[in-house]
């Protein structure tokens, strides 16, 4: 697939970006995990056919003549906690794809139930409330810092996040980290980056 104005004759398909970056890789500006070619071209692919779609509505706004308006890519925003009119004034505002983080919701969670459904409801409901709004989804998945020192919920939370870090629109690993650096929290920093590898890029 080749690109659209705002990228020139840029071709995005896989193969490639894959020739462009040479087995190289790129760190995600909001987690700073890995992005392979295959995942960078889903990326630019999903935001080109938005841009399209973008460019048919009759309300869609130009900055001036031939021109369109900017697209947005947010990299960092905690939507689950933001109301649909706030996507609504994104998409207005010429937002086409948003990146969720998994973050810390204020309190320490005490079971594993209670990260499955958040992982659940950021990695699936929210990526139909953007998409009503024209706004592609993407999160990313994991153990909060400030939640590794319990080490009986970070081992059952490890253990569950493979079954999300597979799901369409998961890009990496995150939000991660220390908030202090405690033997526990090392032990499961070195776990996820082991398991990040196997993965996102497997041998």
């Amino acid at each position: 697939m080749t690109g659209s104005s705002f990228l020139g004759s840029f071709a995005c398909d896989a193969g490639t970006l894959q020739e462009l970056m040479a087995g190289n890789t790129l760190a995600c500006p909001c987690c700073d995990g890995l992005l392979n070619a295959e995942k960078l071209s889903r990326l630019l692919g999903d935001v080109q056919r938005l841009a399209a779609a973008a460019s048919d509505r009759p309300d869609h706004a130009s900055t001036g003549v031939g021109r369109q308006a900017a697209m947005i890519i947010d990299p960092h925003a905690h939507m689950i906690s933001r109301t649909t009119d706030d996507y609504e004034a994104m998409a207005k505002a010429g937002v086409v794809a948003v990146i969720e983080p998994a973050f810390w919701l204020g309190q320490p969670r005490t079971s594993v139930g209670s990260y499955i459904d958040y992982f659940a409801m950021i990695s699936g409901f929210e990526r139909f409330r953007a998409g009503q709004f024209g706004i592609r989804h993407y999160c990313t998945i994991g153990l909060n810092p400030k939640e590794a020192n319990n080490e009986a919920l970070a081992e059952a939370v490890i253990d569950a996040l493979p079954r999300f870090l597979v799901k369409e629109g998961v890009v990496a690993m995150g939000e991660l980290g220390y908030d202090e650096q405690t033997p526990p929290k090392t032990r499961r920093c070195a776990s996820r980056s082991s398991w990040r590898r196997n993965i996102f890029f497997p041998s």
